[in-house]
């Protein structure tokens, strides 16, 4: 009984940070503790002298780019002007030449804490979107694109069921821990006091 009891809260323990990752694009409170929606993105892009890699959020209602710049060069970062053009696709499709788009809607970064941040990114009107990175610093603009698809957010969870995902594992740690104070053996000195306890 102890033995199961004690498999069953270590294999709801496992799935919860699961759990969490598959729903995190809607976060609820247990999903803030165990799971984060921010991702990487674009992982050290070449922007002309300049090495970018970008993480954020992405979803219908909320998005963000965090823009992690480094140069091999003693730079000030604070002095370089940071901007991305968001073009939106509509049906994007790599493989099509010429596909229908919006129009281009620019962003300009604002650096803070060592990184520049794009708050918010559009996410209304397209779920693809080219984007076009662009540095500028005393000497010239460097340029690079790639493609940033929007998320879809999953259904939200009930309060109800959000409140007890916080509350079971914790009823299960507090289960695991009362079995095995009430059922442990007693350390003893005495081998026969230990024999006769276990029941031999």
């Amino acid at each position: 009984m102890r033995r199961l009891i004690f498999l069953l809260a270590i294999t709801v323990l496992g799935i919860l940070p699961i759990y969490a990752q598959e729903n995190i694009a809607n976060p609820t409170l247990i999903e803030r503790f165990l799971g984060s929606s921010r991702e990487t993105m674009l992982n050290r892009k070449l922007v002309g002298p300049y090495t970018v890699s970008i993480s954020g959020e992405r979803f219908p209602d909320k998005g963000y780019f965090l823009l992690d710049v480094s140069a091999s060069d003693s730079v000030d970062l604070a002095t370089l002007e940071v901007t991305a053009t968001f073009v939106g696709v509509i049906g994007y499709d790599p493989q099509e030449e010429t596909q229908e788009t919006a129009d281009p809607i620019t962003k300009e970064a604002v650096y803070k804490d060592g990184l520049f941040v794009i708050n918010p990114i559009p996410t209304e009107g397209a779920d693809t979107w080219l984007v076009t990175l662009e540095i500028t610093d005393a000497t010239d603009t460097y340029t690079a694109d790639f493609v940033s698809v929007i998320w879809p957010r999953s259904p939200q969870l009930p309060v109800p069921l959000a409140i007890g995902a916080l509350i079971l594992p914790l009823a299960l740690v507090g289960i695991v821990l009362l079995a095995f104070r009430q059922f442990r053996v007693p350390m003893m000195q005495n081998p026969q006091e230990v024999a006769a306890a276990m029941g031999d």
